[in-house]
Parts: C-alpha cells; sequence; structure tokens
C-alpha cells in the first residue's frame, strides 16, 4: 500500500511537471508566432515603403525629362531681354518667345570665391532680391536652379570636387537652399549642374570664361492639365 501510495505520488508529481512544461512550450509558441506576425507586418511595411520610394523616383525621373524638354523647346524659341523692366519681367531677365520659361544669370563670381561653393554675402543678398522678383512676378511657376561653370580644371580645391560638373551641381544645390531659406516652397524647385558642358558663349578669353560661370535662376510655367 505504502509502495502503491509512493508510485502515484511519482506519477501526480511527473504528469505536473510535464504539463508545467507543455505550457511553458505552449507560452513560447505564441511569443514566437506574436513575433513573426510583428515581423511580418514590419517587413510588409518595409516593402510598402520601398514600393513607394521607387513609384517616386519613377514619378521625379519623368518629371525631370519633361521638364529638360520643355527647356530646349523654349530655347529654340526667339528670347526677349527685359531691361529696363516691364510689367512682366523683372530687370536682367529674360524669357522664351512664348513667355513659358523666364530665367536670369547670376555671375558665381557674385555668389562663390573661385573653385568653392559657399555663398558670400554679396550672393546671399542677391539672392534675396531674386525671391522677391520671384514672389512678386512669377508666384505659381516652379523654380529651377542650375549651376554652369567655365572650360578652367579645378585648381586649389580640386581635392574638394570631382570635375567642374560636381562643382556646379553643389553650387545649385547650396542656391537651392539659399531660395528655401529665404522662403521659396521646395517643392516648386528642381537643381541641376552642367558644369562647363553649356556655355553662353566660346571659352576663348577671361571675359567669356566670366559670363559662363554662373547659375541660372529660371521660373517656369507649369504645363496646363488636361
Amino acid at each position: 500500500m505504502t509502495a502503491r501510495r509512493i508510485s502515484l505520488g511519482l506519477f501526480a508529481s511527473l504528469a505536473l511537471i510535464l504539463g508545467c512544461q507543455d505550457d511553458a512550450n505552449i507560452k513560447m509558441i505564441e511569443e514566437l508566432q506574436d513575433q513573426n506576425a510583428d515581423l511580418k507586418a514590419q517587413n510588409d511595411d518595409l516593402i510598402n515603403r520601398l514600393n513607394s520610394c521607387m513609384s517616386g523616383r519613377d514619378s521625379d525621373r519623368s518629371t525631370i525629362l519633361s521638364l529638360e524638354q520643355r527647356l530646349r523647346d523654349a530655347q529654340r524659341q526667339p528670347v526677349v531681354v527685359n531691361e529696363p523692366p516691364s510689367r512682366d519681367l523683372p530687370p536682367n531677365w529674360q524669357s522664351s518667345g512664348d513667355g513659358t520659361i523666364k530665367w536670369v544669370n547670376v555671375g558665381s563670381d557674385i555668389l562663390f570665391d573661385s573653385g568653392r561653393a559657399t555663398l558670400k554675402r554679396a550672393g546671399r543678398d542677391k539672392l534675396g532680391e531674386i525671391v522677391s522678383q520671384i514672389r512678386s512676378n512669377f508666384p505659381n511657376d516652379e523654380v529651377w536652379v542650375v549651376g554652369h561653370t567655365d572650360t578652367d580644371p579645378i585648381k586649389v580645391t580640386k581635392n574638394l570636387w570631382a570635375d567642374n560638373l560636381d562643382l556646379s551641381c553643389n553650387r545649385a544645390m547650396t542656391v537651392y537652399r539659399e531660395l528655401m531659406k529665404d522662403g521659396l516652397d521646395p517643392q516648386r524647385m528642381y537643381a541641376a549642374g552642367q558644369g562647363e558642358y553649356n556655355p553662353l558663349v566660346a571659352n576663348d578669353s577671361s571675359a567669356a570664361k566670366a559670363q559662363n560661370r554662373r547659375v541660372q535662376i529660371l521660373a517656369v510655367s507649369k504645363p496646363p492639365t488636361n
């Protein structure tokens, strides 16, 4: 009788231990399932965000290609130079024949020291003036900022830039940031650099090279939506 009671006691204890282990295993499985569900949700969210970014990238690329084509088309039209100012254009601004693209060239020597992309005080003042002109005359236009250089290779600061194209892009972004700081909406702005590849005149003299070193700021009318 005593032996039987001991056996029953051991059996009950073993069953209790196994039961506890089952409960622990079930709890662990449930926790793992919860973790797996969280990871799946995070993964799905990352996939959705990636798809959204890729879609936005393709949309931006399409927009830029469209803008570049519009600029090429406008450059084939007669150019209207406005100096002194009229009712339509501020001083020193130019316009395509149909008026959809307006631009002003700001000499890089006013904005930056040689080989640099940090704005000078005079450059900040000039850009503040241009922001006022854009607000008054082209409040609904897109704003493009395009950097240009001459053909001279970078010397003193060649450790900072890969080439003139790199420098022109960085200068355009500096101007972009200053225009944004002065109150222009970044959602209506684009920035790019063309280095030495779109000169105003041949780079055959110091005066000509000074003309080609510039940042071009354009006000571009949005195309009508169908």
